[in-house]
Formats: structure tokens, sequence, C-alpha cells
């Protein structure tokens, strides 16, 4: 998936997290103090996605039915 239809919804899975805020270690790991990531200095801003997934299955059936009521009106009435 490219993200492209990602629906807004309020879970930490659809956070965009971009690039890496810094190439320090995350905090929770057991490593030197030195080489660890410095949340403070460096934020890592996330912003949620703002594309919306679900909108072409919602659209499928009224598609559907679309065509269902052009090609019934084909064949009955002719080209």
């Amino acid at each position: 998936k490219d993200g492209f239809l990602l629906a807004p919804f309020g879970g930490d899975e659809f956070l965009d997290y971009g690039a890496a805020a810094s190439s320090g270690v995350p905090p929770f790991w057991d490593e030197p103090e030195d080489i660890m990531w410095n949340q403070e200095a460096e934020p890592c801003g996330q912003e949620r996605f703002n594309d919306l997934t679900g909108v072409d299955s919602l659209m499928a059936p009224v598609v559907g039915l679309l065509v269902f009521v052009a090609v019934q009106f084909l064949e009955r009435n002719g080209p």
C-alpha cells in the first residue's frame, strides 16, 4: 500500500511517521547515553494522514448499480 487512501482514524498506526528525526537509538534500548536519541532536542512531529481509504469500497456498489441500470436501459430501449 502506498498510503494514498488511508483513512483519518485516531489510532497511532495511522500517523505519518515520515523520515527519522534522529540517527540516535531509541531511549528504551540499553545503550550508552551519548548515542541515545534526545526527544527534547530533536522532536519528531507526527501528523495524521488525510486520505480516505474506503471511498472506493463505498463507491463500488453505486458504480455497479449505475452500470447495471445503463445496461438494462440499453437492452430494453436499444442504443
